[in-house]
């Protein structure tokens, strides 16, 4: 990766400028009513107010919440429960400005169950203010999705190439979303809205876990936070001139969700158990928001200027079903050019695919392949069903070898911590990394990792019974 060195910062017309003032001195600050920063932690939703520094509830009794987005055009709050495989939404009233607009949220009486089939664990969630979308990624299922908040019609974009689908993130001026990928081949991905010119932007040695993701859409830069290799960097659209903004074991321990605003970062952090905040040019001016949340998930920042207003490209659609916007999309920043044609595409929802006589309406998948095929036609037959079998002995004799066979090793299984439960449930430890020593610069040279793997054990209910060794030392280098 090549990195860039920082850049000046450079105000819109939507910012005003403090440069008049000795304080804060070339710091833009947004327009409007003050910043309310919006934090779910499985229990609870909050709002926390960066200017008064006052915090109050917004949603509670909860059993898991962890994605979490809103729609500030109508005061729109949207959240997963991964515990209880459902997406739900909660309209909150004037603006969050008192308890009073949000009563109903808070007690539970107008909170709305918005998806509750083929769902598993959604662990992201995206609005697209405006086009009135939500994209989600589910690390169950291995997909990404996308619903039409109005007419509620959903369509699966991706299912395959997935692996461990974390965070996503949309920009609906140009048609884009970008999701994090922490499995196997951990990577950044981007793809227009409607599906379409899927691409890797980053992957390599230097992305692990990538929990945390963030869009500038301002500045058509990305910003992405790793669990494993305890950094923070940056990006434009493209995974090109790549920036280092924060490394340090100290004050990025175990980050989950991260957001922009102004020129902020704002992450949460499962070991720190709170919200931190550093600047997003040079990773300076560290701070703590809050402190003591137990399990913090998602965190967003609620202004009018998080969501600015942009063209909606679906105004005048014609599409029977869903109309997904294309992008803009171009090999580098600086060759970008105007959609040519519509600027959308008509998508079927799901059980559905577009007419070959008109790309705007859609039919059955069924009436598609011409209907049911007869027996004859049907490729299973005796000979399958034989072989079938002859599969499942043989994997069961396997299976059985294997654990009967004599093991002089222990085998040591590293993974990014399973989030899957109940506020009932204790918390544990979910960072397995201790901090390294620290040079002059604050910099880590390498990680030392040990794990007793009975705790780890604890940690993935679904793996094996731990080894009967008590636990394995592992160096490993940081990059």
């Amino acid at each position: 990766l090549i990195l860039e060195k920082d850049k000046k910062i450079s105000s819109y017309h939507i910012y005003r400028s403090t440069s008049s003032t000795n304080k804060s001195a070339g710091i833009c600050r947004a327009k409007g009513s003050d910043p309310l920063l919006l934090l779910s932690n499985r229990a609870t939703i909050r709002r926390f107010d960066l200017v008064t520094n006052k915090y109050e509830p917004l949603v509670a009794k909860l059993d898991s919440a962890v994605a979490m987005d809103f729609l500030h055009r109508n005061d729109t709050l949207i959240w997963s429960d991964v515990s209880q495989e459902k997406i739900m939404i909660c309209h909150l009233g004037k603006g969050l400005k008192t308890l009073q607009d949000v009563r109903g949220c808070a007690e539970g009486e107008h909170n709305i169950t918005l998806i509750d089939k083929d769902v598993s664990t959604p662990d992201g969630l995206a609005v697209d203010w405006v086009h009135q979308l939500l994209f989600w990624t589910d690390t169950g299922l291995d997909q990404i999705n996308v619903l039409d908040l109005v007419t509620r019609k959903r369509r699966t974009l991706f299912s395959e190439g997935l692996d461990e689908p974390r965070a996503i993130a949309v920009d609906p001026l140009r048609g884009l979303i970008f999701w994090t990928d922490w499995g196997l081949r951990a990577r950044i991905e981007r793809a227009g809205m409607d599906g379409n010119n899927r691409t890797t932007i980053i992957s390599g040695e230097m992305i692990k876990w990538p929990n945390g993701l963030a869009l500038d859409i301002l500045e058509q830069r990305l910003y992405w936070a790793d669990a494993k290799v305890k950094l923070i960097m940056s990006c434009d659209y493209w995974g090109q001139h790549v920036r280092l903004v924060l490394r340090s074991h100290e004050r990025v321990k175990h980050p989950f969700s991260l957001t922009v605003f102004e020129e902020r970062l704002y992450w949460t952090d499962w070991d720190q158990e709170g919200v931190l905040t550093a600047n997003k040019f040079t990773g300076s001016d560290f701070k703590t928001v809050m402190n003591g949340v137990s399990g913090p998930m998602t965190v967003r920042v609620y202004h009018e200027l998080a969501q600015p207003d942009h063209p909606n490209k679906c105004a005048s659609h014609e599409c029977e079903h869903m109309c997904l916007p294309k992008a803009h999309l171009s090999v580098n920043k600086d060759a970008q050019f105007l959609l040519k044609g519509r600027p959308y595409t008509c998508v079927c929802m799901n059980g559905f695919i577009v007419s070959l006589e008109n790309e705007n309406y859609c039919v059955l998948e069924s009436a598609a392949d011409g209907g049911n095929k007869s027996s004859e036609s049907s490729p299973f037959s005796f000979s399958s069903l034989f072989l079938l079998i002859l599969v499942a002995v043989a994997a069961i004799a396997g299976y059985l070898w294997y654990h009967k066979r004599p093991t002089s090793f222990a085998v040591l299984h590293v993974d990014n911590p399973v989030y899957r439960r109940t506020v009932e449930e204790v918390d544990a430890d979910m960072d397995p990394f201790a901090d390294a020593p620290s040079n002059s610069n604050g910099i880590q040279r390498g990680v030392k990792l040990v794990i007793d793997q009975e705790q780890q054990w604890k940690y993935n209910p679904v793996s094996a019974p731990p080894p009967t060794a008590s636990s394995t030392s592992l160096s490993i280098p940081v990059c």
